[in-house]
């Protein structure tokens, strides 16, 4: 079957996992996460060395692999073998892993991971009929946040929903980035790796410790070019360098262009939301109740809108759209299609 993250969740809660698994997508973490937690699932920490066999596309024969996957487990009652580079492989080589999978004991389970996969093929159609094909793909900033939190509740920590927004617009949506980031706010919290405090308060009732907006400010300080902000502050500073270079360190953070322009697309719209609003005369609870930013993100909004006048916004706007024209049918290199966007907004004056 055709499935999602969640439903391999569900398997592993449940313990009935399917004979295979096919995880694929550019969402690397979240891949690796699904890995360990079917593994998990399936072996016992004190049998594990003689039932887990892990294989890398192109370091390993296909013959290995099948071996592996027609073996018995020892002293307990699954096997797994991890296939990592599936997508590495030929189209032949595919199919005989895949083949050697439906001939394969029940006791076997088969975790199948690549970058990439074309689920219209034999192999991909086949492993749907037996198990589950998944893609990992990057998530979007809503699914980002509720994916920090929910990760915060597995590790038993309170993290505050102001404090998880924060997270996202600075860090971006990749999960590796984000549970780095959460882990450092930990740290200044005073909280360990599984939610523990290094020094509880006197009486605690064993209450989750709540990491704070604060926290996470803290634990971002000092680190270069974290998130959107950077890159919309220069912007309207009309800083080339700056923001260039802030864009840059947002690719490097593993964004793609077409989400950065995006990201600056929804912020510069919640600039001009604001902006609007305190105009008409609305405080900031006002506009909190309006547009459902944190306290925190509106002042943000607030302080950026003073670099720019309405009209200076609404031009940004039909910038952004032509450049998301261009990243979509230009032939140019969609980092060269940002950096001229980021050009074109940053030498464009704001009006008196």
């Amino acid at each position: 079957m055709t499935a999602g993250p969640a439903d391999v969740m569900a398997d592993v809660k449940s313990g009935r996992l399917k004979p295979v698994y096919l995880l694929y997508g550019e969402e690397e973490h979240l891949r690796d996460e699904a890995v360990r937690k079917l593994i998990d699932a399936c072996l016992e920490p004190d049998t594990r060395d003689f039932n887990l066999a892990v294989f890398r596309a192109g370091e390993t024969d296909v013959e290995s692999v099948i071996a592996a996957l027609m073996s018995a487990p020892a002293f307990a009652p699954k096997r797994v073998v991890v296939l990592r580079g599936f997508d590495e492989l030929g189209a032949e080589e595919q199919k005989a892993v895949v083949s050697a999978t439906q001939r394969m004991p029940r006791t076997s389970v088969a975790i199948l991971v690549a970058a990439s996969a074309d689920e219209r093929t034999w192999a991909c159609r086949a492993v749907a009929q037996m198990g589950m094909v998944v893609r990992y793909r990057r998530l979007y900033e809503s699914e980002a946040t509720s994916w920090l939190a929910a990760l915060a509740r597995e590790r038993g920590v309170n993290l505050r929903p102001e404090a998880s927004e924060y997270l996202v617009r600075t860090l971006g949506t990749s999960a590796a980035r984000l549970a780095q980031g959460l882990e450092k706010a930990c740290d200044y919290a005073g909280i360990g790796a599984g939610g523990s405090a290094a020094a509880p308060p006197p009486g605690g009732s064993g209450a989750p410790r709540a990491v704070t907006l604060a926290h996470v400010m803290a634990a971002s300080a000092g680190e270069p070019g974290l998130g959107i902000f950077d890159l919309v502050d220069a912007i309207g500073q009309r800083d080339t360098p700056k923001a260039v270079a802030a864009a840059r360190r947002l690719l490097g953070f593993g964004e793609a262009p077409a989400r950065i322009l995006g990201m600056v697309a929804r912020q510069i719209r919640l600039i001009m939301q604001t902006k609007t609003l305190q105009v008409e005369g609305m405080t900031r609870q006002g506009i909190a109740g309006v547009t459902h930013l944190q306290d925190f993100m509106i002042r943000k909004c607030l302080a950026q809108a003073r670099n720019f006048d309405i009209e200076d916004l609404e031009d940004a706007l039909i910038a952004l759209a032509a450049a998301d024209v261009d990243l979509k049918t230009s032939a140019a290199p969609e980092s060269v299609v940002l950096e001229k966007l980021i050009v074109r907004l940053c030498t464009h004056r704001a009006r008196g």
